[in-house]
């Protein structure tokens, strides 16, 4: 489930060792002077980059790529800790005492159906902004964590990445929460590398991964329910509901984007209603036992039960 971890290792952790001690361990080594006076140093570690200053050293990169040398695996908690271990002996570092700064939690779900075919199935999700950043990647983003969705054998194919024969023929959404800023603070944890292979921080992480994918509203079939219409009313929010279910999420984003640049509505706080009324038209509150979203609610669930 882990796929990328951003460390930060402070000098005072370095039992008064120079951070600019790690500089042989590295490749691609690059030097920044400021007023005379050596201010950083930047290298490569395999896939990680790192830069060092005086107080302290940055890596940035995916312990799982380092650890597995591909891009489709992420690591459970057994595996984390030998490429903790890996990277601790590259480096000469404690590095299950180091900060975790960034964490990103993920796993590849194999589909029936194309990972596109799910996005418009998925709606919006309360207090973040949510983006189809391409045709095959759909964000939500609230500034501190980001939830994503991608196809994982298109973004092979782009960055020219050989993906195993046996996924070839096969349709992989990934699907990854990111902490990208204030780690500690969201999980009330101090996260060092230590932390990432504790069983109970593993089950919350498992947990809040599975309960974020929960609490995005999913998207109705568009399908006419007209055992439900008995009123001419009734009928015209039936056909709104069809005509939006179809469009998806994205439309109704994009229309209430339109209408703010027109400044449509007087009061403010009509943008908030009029989203919520439409959203109320195209959102299942219970999943449908032969929907798509059921089928990868449960796979997101065997992934959070079992993937650590």
């Amino acid at each position: 489930m882990y796929d990328t971890v951003n460390f930060w290792i402070d000098r005072a952790e370095l039992s008064g060792n120079s951070p600019f001690d790690i500089l042989p361990c590295l490749s691609e080594i690059s030097e920044t002077h400021k007023d005379g006076r050596l201010f950083r140093c930047s290298g490569k570690l395999k896939n990680y980059s790192v830069r060092i200053y005086e107080r302290g050293i940055s890596l940035k990169g995916s312990l799982a790529k380092f650890h597995l040398d591909n891009n489709l695996e992420t690591l459970n908690r057994h595996t984390a800790k030998i490429a903790i271990e890996k990277l601790s002996d590259c480096l000469h570092l404690d590095i299950a005492a180091s900060k975790v700064v960034r964490l990103d939690v993920s796993a590849v779900i194999q589909t029936e159906k194309t990972p596109q075919d799910y996005y418009n199935l998925l709606g919006d999700k309360p207090h973040f902004s949510r983006l189809q950043t391409a045709p095959d990647t759909l964000c939500y983003d609230n500034h501190k964590k980001q939830i994503v969705f991608y196809d994982k054998i298109l973004e092979s194919k782009n960055n020219k990445v050989a993906m195993p024969e046996i996924f070839r023929n096969n349709n992989l959404l990934r699907y990854e929460l990111r902490y990208t800023k204030y780690l500690d603070r969201q999980l009330k944890y101090r996260v060092t590398g230590a932390t990432l292979t504790d069983g109970s921080f593993c089950r919350l992480i498992a947990d809040n991964w599975h309960r974020e994918f929960k609490t995005i509203r999913k998207i109705k079939k568009s399908e006419m329910d007209y055992s439900s219409i008995n009123t001419p009313r009734g009928l015209k929010e039936a056909i709104l509901a069809t005509l939006l279910q179809e469009k998806g999420q994205e439309y109704i984003d994009d229309v209430l984007v339109k209408l703010k640049a027109n400044n449509c509505f007087k009061d403010r706080s009509d943008y908030s209603r009029a989203k919520s009324s439409l959203e109320s038209l195209i959102s299942d509150p219970k999943e449908r036992p032969d929907g798509l979203m059921q089928e990868l609610g449960k796979k997101v669930y065997i992934a959070a039960k079992y993937g650590f």
